[in-house]
């Protein structure tokens, strides 16, 4: 099981790669907040940052079913990786507050004068808001289905 989690890691290391990209290809071209392309930018790193500490976590613990290793190892990568989602939670909720206060006078046409201001490109600023909406779903999705995690066959195995 270890085996076919380690490996579909990977994947999820192209959702954060593509916010960095987005973020990089359209830096400068989000007039009706600046601070957009940068969310993007410092998100998806972090979010690769994550994705590479849980990898880096799962090789451990693979390895020390083969070395007698130092519980201090195991100690500070846990500590990082909450660091981390603990930023990523406040990245999550600072870029759902940009989008959503520009989402209702986002204009996608560059070309009037009038709308300069306003304007955003319209495949990064979709893009943010379908991440901002897809994951608000799923914290709310967790939060309301996690007192169900304890009834979960393996924590039963623990109690035996």
């Amino acid at each position: 099981m270890f085996y076919t989690i380690f490996c579909l890691l990977p994947l999820l290391l192209i959702y954060p790669i593509a916010l960095t990209s987005v973020g990089f290809e359209y830096s400068t071209e989000c007039n009706i907040n600046s601070k957009i392309p940068g969310w993007f930018i410092i998100y998806g790193l972090n979010g690769i940052l994550m994705v590479s500490l849980i990898i880096i976590l799962i090789e451990y613990f693979i390895l020390i079913k083969k070395l007698d290793r130092s519980q201090l190892v195991l100690t500070s990568l846990m500590i990082s990786l909450a660091l981390i989602a603990f930023l990523e939670l406040i990245l999550f909720f600072l870029g759902a507050v940009w989008i959503f206060k520009a989402n209702a006078k986002v204009t996608y046409d560059k070309t009037d004068d009038s709308s300069f201001h306003s304007y955003c490109q319209p495949a990064m600023f979709k893009f943010g808001l379908a991440t901002v909406i897809i994951q608000c779903i799923f914290f709310g999705v967790f939060f309301i289905f996690s007192p169900c995690l304890k009834y979960l066959p393996w924590n039963k195995l623990n109690k035996i």
